[in-house]
């Protein structure tokens, strides 16, 4: 089956990222925040009606919103495409395209049922803090890196060939 670990990432991704903000909604009241390790890690439950790092998450203006919704439903179609139509190379490429496909559905469903992406983890050091995020943030990132990494480094970077 062509795909598969495309797909499987994809989907699980999707469903980690999902199940987690659920917990988070359960069991944290809005701005609630636990440290977990003092001056370096905390759970909180915030909500991001923006963009990464809360780029328009201040507007009370719903069209970035509406703007992010639709690239973010114009970017999976590509991807999707991209991955359908040229078949990846490696592992590596299928992986990493996979996470990303993952984690921009995951906070696609978020935008779509609540208008804004949950966000709950909270790296710091001391008082500064940077932006909270999610599993889907976090899988974007380390998809992108594959991707990047599988790119420059060739047959050497977890590339095993696809048959």
């Amino acid at each position: 089956m062509p795909y598969r670990l495309f797909t499987f990432s994809a989907i699980s991704i999707t469903v980690i990222d999902q199940m987690t903000k659920l917990w988070i909604m359960a069991e944290f009241a809005l701005y609630e925040i636990k440290t977990i390790i003092p001056d370096f890690f905390n759970i909180v439950h915030i909500r991001n009606r923006g963009m990464a790092f809360g780029l328009f998450s201040k507007s009370e203006n719903t069209i970035p919103l509406y703007i992010i919704t639709g690239i973010s439903i114009i970017l999976i179609i590509i991807l999707t495409y991209w991955f359908l139509s040229e078949k990846p190379d490696s592992l590596a490429m299928e992986a990493g395209g996979g996470f990303i496909l993952g984690g921009a559905a995951g906070n696609l469903i978020d935008r779509i049922r609540l208008g804004e992406v949950v966000d709950f983890l909270d790296f710091y050091v001391k008082t500064w803090h940077w932006p909270a995020f999610n599993v889907a943030d976090t899988a974007i990132n380390i998809g992108a890196a594959i991707i990047i990494l599988s790119m420059i480094r060739g047959k050497r970077f977890l590339n095993k060939p696809l048959d």
